[in-house]
C-alpha cells in the first residue's frame, strides 16, 4: 500500500523495519513534541481537533536510562489496532471508522477522495 502510494505515512516502512531488525521503540509516558501543523497546507491535519491537542514537557537533564527493558505487549496491540489501522480495517469497525472520519473531519475526507480522481 505505501509501496504504490495508497497511503502516504512514514510510520509504516519504519514500523516494518524496526519489526524485521527486532528492534525496539522507546515510547515516553508524555509527550515531547507539539504539533504545528493545522490548516489547509497541512499534509494531514485539516481541522484542528480538540483531541490532537496534548500538553508536553521537557525531559530533564541528566537523562537516567533504565537498567532493563520490557516489552509492553499491550502498549504494542493498542498501537497497532489504534495508529496502525489493525481494528480499523476489520468489519464492523470499518463502517464505524468512515462514518466517524466523515463527521469529524470532512476536509480530509474530501482530500483523499480528491487524490483518487
Amino acid at each position: 500500500m505505501v509501496s504504490k502510494n495508497q497511503i502516504d505515512s512514514w510510520a509504516y516502512p519504519w514500523n516494518l523495519c524496526l519489526w524485521y531488525k527486532k528492534k525496539i521503540i522507546i515510547t515516553p509516558k508524555f509527550n515531547l513534541v507539539k504539533n504545528i501543523g493545522y490548516g489547509k497546507s497541512a499534509t494531514h491535519t485539516f481541522n484542528k481537533n480538540e483531541n490532537l491537542i496534548y500538553s508536553i514537557k521537557k525531559l530533564k537533564k541528566p537523562y537516567i536510562f533504565p537498567k532493563n527493558m520490557k516489552i509492553n505487549s499491550f502498549a504494542d496491540d493498542y498501537v497497532f489496532k489504534n495508529h496502525l489501522k489493525g481494528l480499523n480495517f476489520l468489519w464492523p469497525n470499518r463502517l464505524f471508522f468512515l462514518i466517524k472520519t466523515v463527521l469529524t473531519n470532512p476536509y480530509f475526507v474530501i482530500f483523499k477522495l480528491k487524490n483518487k480522481i
